[in-house]
């Protein structure tokens, strides 16, 4: 199995364990109806990121200085749009 599809086989488990960021991104697309490019373009970035993205530590919503800091952290590592990703994971 390549590198490429051992990272996307990850992100999807991740995006069923509340303990990652694709859980709460995938309640996201599912309430929204968004394909992975339709996301990937709110966010500023190419669909081949979204896997790196599900990956990460979820956001820390119940502290709002923590949750600043995670999608801060995060949008950085990434390279994504924080007001996109902040819209994201608050809903």
């Amino acid at each position: 199995m390549a590198l490429a599809e051992q990272l996307a086989h990850c992100a999807a488990r991740a995006s069923n364990r509340p303990t990652f960021l694709g859980y709460q991104i995938a309640a996201y697309q599912r309430t929204h109806g968004l394909t992975d490019e339709l996301l990937a373009a709110e966010l500023g970035i190419l669909p081949e990121r979204l896997a790196n993205l599900r990956l990460c530590g979820r956001v820390r919503v119940e502290d709002a200085a923590q949750c600043a800091d995670d999608i801060r952290v995060i949008a950085a590592h990434i390279g994504c749009d924080p007001r996109a990703l902040a819209r994201i994971v608050l809903g």
